[in-house]
């Protein structure tokens, strides 16, 4: 887990890395946020290690029209950058010596692993999964966008992970899709709401996976029939107003409100 925040990245991969080590494996899990980790009760043989990541940070939110224009703000503005976080990466992989790697939200990892002539497979949600061999797509498709503009953002991105993938010895990309062209592609997600869904080849939809972490089970405010579940991250506009919109309905609503405190969740707190 490279990119992303919130505790769904470590959610969706609990019951899988518990249940690899039922069955004798061991497992290194590569994380972005090791303080996150203790949320959930993993099983004592999991080794925790940290990811190489961009720490630079900017002070506005941007909305980004594409996955390139992500990871521009990732780390992929210069080859120096990334070439430094995929020597990182590879020094992890050289000291595990994993037989099989597992990704979540990790485009870094996964160049950093291209030439290593190992077994890949990614268990992510479809938006973080772009699909491979052609350009990338709006990540905003209910706005009109310049699309000689995003296209330029990518060709960019491709040239600075293709000058990286030369110094490094590692196969060159056509498209930033070609990071994710990997043995197999698990989406925990829907078809229905998969951005990509009409371009994709041989994923496998999985639906949503139950952490089921041994955390206490929500107490359903009402007895309305209809119940919503809210995962939302406390100070953004987008949370805002999806609060805003749930206090005003007939309905039965449990929310996790990530980094809230208990003061700040009063103000939408009702009997419902």
């Amino acid at each position: 887990w490279e990119l992303g925040d919130g505790l769904g990245h470590l959610g969706q991969f609990y019951p899988v890395v518990n249940e690899l080590v039922r069955r004798g494996h061991q497992v290194y899990f590569i994380v972005k946020d090791l303080t996150k980790v203790r949320t959930f009760n993993w099983d004592d043989n999991v080794i925790f290690l940290q990811a190489p990541i961009w720490l630079s940070r900017l002070r506005k939110a941007v909305k980004n029209k594409s996955y390139a224009e992500i990871l521009i703000y990732k780390g992929y503005h210069s080859p120096v950058v990334l070439h430094s976080l995929v020597t990182g990466w590879i020094n992890l992989f050289n000291l595990v010596k994993p037989d099989i790697l597992i990704f979540d939200h990790s485009p870094t990892a996964l160049l950093a692993s291209s030439g290593l002539g190992l077994p890949r497979v990614i268990l992510s949600n479809p938006f973080v999964t772009p699909p491979a061999g052609m350009p990338l797509k709006s990540v905003r498709p209910w706005e009109e966008v310049d699309i000689k503009a995003m296209g330029e953002s990518e060709r960019y991105i491709v040239k600075v992970i293709n000058k990286v993938a030369l110094d490094a010895q590692l196969p060159a990309i056509d498209y930033v899709g070609d990071l994710f062209n990997v043995e197999k592609v698990f989406l925990a997600g829907f078809n229905e709401l998969d951005l990509y869904r009409e371009l994709r080849r041989n994923q496998v939809y999985i639906g949503s996976i139950v952490a089921a972490a041994g955390l206490s089970k929500p107490v359903w405010p009402s007895s309305s029939s209809v119940k919503i579940f809210a995962y939302l991250q406390y100070g953004s506009e987008q949370a805002e107003m999806a609060l805003s919109i749930l206090a005003t309905l007939e309905a039965n609503v449990v929310c996790y409100l990530i980094e809230a405190k208990p003061e700040e969740c009063e103000k939408y707190a009702s009997p419902r």
